[in-house]
């Protein structure tokens, strides 16, 4: 149960769920449809999914490594190394399953006959260290990595199976166009709505920042600073989900309607009412965090009930 929480099975198993969503609802239909074959078979894709865990498996454990003291004053109480684990072990950990990645995608880089495609998993891996070791200590640019990396989950599919997109564009174009669309339209959101609560955690945890010489936003510009611009990415991505609820309209499409307006539009208007509020304390940055969590598993939610 402790490793589970250490790899944040959770957030893997919503990576699972989203990839093999987005491929075996969207983009293998609208393939048969087309009498275009998938690059991967089932066991590829799935190897594909496990290498894709491993890169975010490998950033939780290296960031927690790097985090010691910093969790040891935000939240010690959910500390793993020291408590469950040593400092070695947990390092031996990380460089384990960072080789097992490295070896899937050396074996998938042969199987698809592109070995440049071997080039993504180390530089996702460099990436996801310099976030930890150092980016995600100055002002915004840790943010937009881990939104980025959370956008990169859908993407990557539609990425992976790209041969056979660019056979859709010119066998089936209005499926080729839907498809990416959705792509497009889910990476947004995931985009927007990581971006959104990884500001609201800079401002929860910067007492534990602030000892440790970070520079995160809230730091170096100043708490009304930070929940401006927190405050802007969710006014966008609520513009955004806007646009949207008006093309449901459009389509009469009343069931996601309702669901886009009342089961995310409304918890994140709550949300920017709320992050308005002078002498927010560590608590309610907590809650804040939590409910942006919460509406990022809506939007994949969202996303089901569309291709339903």
């Amino acid at each position: 149960m402790t490793f589970l929480r250490i790899l944040r099975f959770p957030n893997l198993l919503i990576v699972v769920f989203t990839q093999y969503l987005l491929q075996y609802a969207v983009l293998v239909p609208n393939f048969a449809a087309a009498g275009i074959t998938p690059l991967l078979d089932h066991l590829h894709f799935a190897l594909f999914v496990l290498s894709t865990l491993i890169i975010a498996a490998g950033g939780y454990l290296i960031n927690d490594i790097v985090d010691l003291k910093i969790d040891q004053i935000n939240k010690p109480e959910k500390m793993w190394i020291g408590n469950y684990c040593s400092l070695a072990q947990a390092w031996q950990l990380y460089l384990g399953i960072s080789g097992l990645g490295l070896f899937l995608s050396l074996y998938l880089a042969l199987h698809v006959g592109n070995l440049s495609l071997l080039l993504i998993y180390p530089l996702a891996v460099l990436l996801l260290y310099s976030y930890s070791s150092y980016l995600k200590k100055t002002a915004l640019w840790g943010n937009l990595v881990v939104a980025t990396f959370c956008a990169f989950v859908p993407m990557i599919v539609l990425f992976a199976e790209r041969m056979g997109y660019l056979d859709l564009q010119f066998a089936a174009p209005i499926r080729a166009n839907y498809c990416w669309n959705l792509f497009i339209a889910y990476g947004v959101f995931a985009f927007c709505s990581t971006l959104f609560r990884e500001i609201i955690k800079d401002l929860e945890d910067i007492k534990g920042d602030a000892a440790q010489g970070c520079r995160t936003l809230p730091i170096v510009a100043g708490v009304p600073i930070a929940k401006a611009v927190a405050g802007a990415v969710g006014f966008l991505l609520l513009s955004l989900l806007a646009v949207v609820a008006y093309f449901h309209w459009q389509q009469k499409q009343y069931l996601l309607l309702g669901f886009n307006l009342l089961v995310i539009v409304l918890p994140l208007t709550w949300s920017l009412l709320h992050l308005t509020k002078s002498g927010l304390d560590k608590a309610a940055y907590h809650r804040l965090s939590t409910l942006a969590k919460l509406i990022m598993l809506l939007g994949l939610i969202y996303l089901i009930i569309g291709l339903l």
